[in-house]
Protein backbone atom coordinates (compact mmCIF):
# COMPACT_ATOMS: atom_id res chain seq x y z
CA UNK A 1 0.00 0.00 0.00
CA UNK A 2 1.41 3.64 -1.15
CA UNK A 3 2.11 5.90 1.51
CA UNK A 4 0.21 8.75 0.86
CA UNK A 5 1.19 10.94 3.63
CA UNK A 6 3.11 13.77 2.27
CA UNK A 7 5.18 16.66 4.19
CA UNK A 8 6.22 20.15 3.46
CA UNK A 9 9.97 20.27 3.69
CA UNK A 10 11.40 23.50 5.24
CA UNK A 11 14.87 25.38 4.26
CA UNK A 12 17.48 25.95 6.85
CA UNK A 13 16.53 29.70 6.63
CA UNK A 14 12.63 28.82 7.09
CA UNK A 15 13.22 26.73 10.02
CA UNK A 16 15.34 30.00 12.06
CA UNK A 17 12.15 32.21 10.76
CA UNK A 18 9.63 29.51 12.30
CA UNK A 19 12.13 29.43 15.70
CA UNK A 20 11.85 33.64 15.69
CA UNK A 21 8.30 33.57 14.72
CA UNK A 22 7.06 30.96 17.37
CA UNK A 23 9.28 32.96 19.90
CA UNK A 24 8.32 36.09 19.29
CA UNK A 25 4.38 35.22 19.97
CA UNK A 26 5.05 33.17 23.13
CA UNK A 27 4.32 35.97 25.00
CA UNK A 28 0.92 36.71 23.99
CA UNK A 29 0.07 33.30 25.85
CA UNK A 30 1.86 33.45 28.52
CA UNK A 31 0.99 37.47 28.78
CA UNK A 32 -2.89 35.90 28.65
CA UNK A 33 -2.55 33.40 30.73
CA UNK A 34 -5.21 33.94 32.85
CA UNK A 35 -7.45 35.42 30.82
CA UNK A 36 -7.08 33.55 27.90
CA UNK A 37 -9.91 33.33 25.50
CA UNK A 38 -8.85 29.80 23.70
CA UNK A 39 -10.02 26.55 24.89
CA UNK A 40 -7.66 23.83 24.64
CA UNK A 41 -9.71 22.21 22.55
CA UNK A 42 -9.97 24.93 20.12
CA UNK A 43 -6.13 24.67 20.00
CA UNK A 44 -6.31 21.26 19.41
CA UNK A 45 -7.97 21.80 16.16
CA UNK A 46 -5.93 24.08 15.24
CA UNK A 47 -2.78 22.17 15.77
CA UNK A 48 -4.10 19.48 13.88
CA UNK A 49 -5.30 21.56 11.14
CA UNK A 50 -1.58 22.98 10.75
CA UNK A 51 -0.61 19.61 10.67
CA UNK A 52 -2.43 18.11 7.65
CA UNK A 53 -1.27 20.47 5.51
CA UNK A 54 2.62 20.50 6.82
CA UNK A 55 2.41 16.27 6.89
CA UNK A 56 4.41 15.97 10.00
CA UNK A 57 3.69 12.39 11.34
CA UNK A 58 5.26 13.05 14.66
CA UNK A 59 3.29 15.90 15.66
CA UNK A 60 -0.13 14.30 14.25
CA UNK A 61 0.53 11.30 16.37
CA UNK A 62 1.54 13.06 19.28
CA UNK A 63 -1.68 16.00 18.72
CA UNK A 64 -4.17 13.16 17.73
CA UNK A 65 -3.47 11.45 21.39
CA UNK A 66 -3.55 14.44 22.91
CA UNK A 67 -7.13 15.39 21.51
CA UNK A 68 -8.32 12.49 22.60
CA UNK A 69 -7.44 12.93 25.68
CA UNK A 70 -8.89 15.98 25.60
CA UNK A 71 -12.18 14.46 24.87
CA UNK A 72 -11.96 15.45 20.65
CA UNK A 73 -13.77 12.06 18.80
CA UNK A 74 -12.62 9.94 16.12
CA UNK A 75 -14.48 11.71 13.50
CA UNK A 76 -13.57 14.76 14.56
CA UNK A 77 -9.71 14.01 14.34
CA UNK A 78 -9.83 12.42 11.48
CA UNK A 79 -11.52 14.71 9.48
CA UNK A 80 -9.01 17.09 10.55
CA UNK A 81 -6.19 15.55 9.35
CA UNK A 82 -7.74 14.71 6.38
CA UNK A 83 -8.54 18.52 5.49
CA UNK A 84 -12.31 18.39 5.98
CA UNK A 85 -13.22 20.80 7.79
CA UNK A 86 -17.22 20.68 6.73
CA UNK A 87 -17.80 19.95 10.07
CA UNK A 88 -15.94 22.75 12.14
CA UNK A 89 -18.44 24.74 14.48
CA UNK A 90 -19.08 27.90 13.02
CA UNK A 91 -17.17 29.99 15.78
CA UNK A 92 -14.40 28.60 14.55
CA UNK A 93 -14.37 28.35 11.07
CA UNK A 94 -12.37 31.06 10.27
CA UNK A 95 -9.53 30.40 12.96
CA UNK A 96 -8.67 26.89 11.08
CA UNK A 97 -9.06 27.97 7.26
CA UNK A 98 -6.76 30.96 8.65
CA UNK A 99 -4.73 28.31 10.45
CA UNK A 100 -4.43 26.32 7.26
CA UNK A 101 -3.92 29.26 5.12
CA UNK A 102 -0.94 30.04 7.45
CA UNK A 103 0.94 26.46 7.41
CA UNK A 104 0.10 26.32 3.57
CA UNK A 105 2.24 29.85 2.81
CA UNK A 106 5.07 28.63 5.29
CA UNK A 107 3.88 31.41 7.38
CA UNK A 108 3.57 34.49 4.96
CA UNK A 109 -0.82 34.51 4.94
CA UNK A 110 -1.77 37.62 3.02
CA UNK A 111 -2.74 40.59 5.21
CA UNK A 112 -6.53 40.46 4.00
CA UNK A 113 -6.91 36.85 5.37
CA UNK A 114 -4.96 38.35 9.25
CA UNK A 115 -7.30 41.46 8.92
CA UNK A 116 -10.42 38.98 8.82
CA UNK A 117 -9.32 36.93 11.80
CA UNK A 118 -8.76 39.70 13.95
CA UNK A 119 -12.21 41.32 12.66
CA UNK A 120 -14.01 38.13 13.56
CA UNK A 121 -12.27 37.20 16.88
CA UNK A 122 -10.43 40.64 17.63
CA UNK A 123 -6.91 41.51 18.39
CA UNK A 124 -5.84 39.61 21.70
CA UNK A 125 -7.93 36.08 20.73
CA UNK A 126 -6.14 36.42 16.66
CA UNK A 127 -2.90 36.44 18.71
CA UNK A 128 -3.49 33.50 21.00
CA UNK A 129 -4.31 31.84 17.51
CA UNK A 130 -1.04 33.26 15.84
CA UNK A 131 0.80 31.67 19.05
CA UNK A 132 -1.54 28.65 18.67
CA UNK A 133 -0.30 28.27 14.88
CA UNK A 134 3.47 29.22 15.74
CA UNK A 135 3.73 26.39 18.36
CA UNK A 136 2.63 23.90 16.47
CA UNK A 137 4.54 25.22 13.39
CA UNK A 138 7.58 25.03 15.28
CA UNK A 139 7.09 21.38 16.15
CA UNK A 140 5.91 20.23 12.51
CA UNK A 141 9.39 22.03 11.25
CA UNK A 142 11.83 20.32 13.57
CA UNK A 143 9.06 17.17 13.61
CA UNK A 144 9.85 16.94 9.96
CA UNK A 145 13.18 17.31 9.75
CA UNK A 146 14.63 14.88 12.09
CA UNK A 147 11.42 12.32 11.57
CA UNK A 148 13.31 12.13 8.27
CA UNK A 149 16.60 11.11 9.81
CA UNK A 150 14.99 7.90 11.11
Amino acid sequence: MANLFYKKFYSVQELYITLYKGFRTMKYMVKNKKNKTLTTDFSERIMLAVTEVNGCEVCSYAHTKIALEKGLSNTEIQMLLSGNVERVSGDEAVAIAFSQHYADTKGNPTRDSWNRLVDVYGTTKALEILTSIHTIMLGNVYGISFGSIS
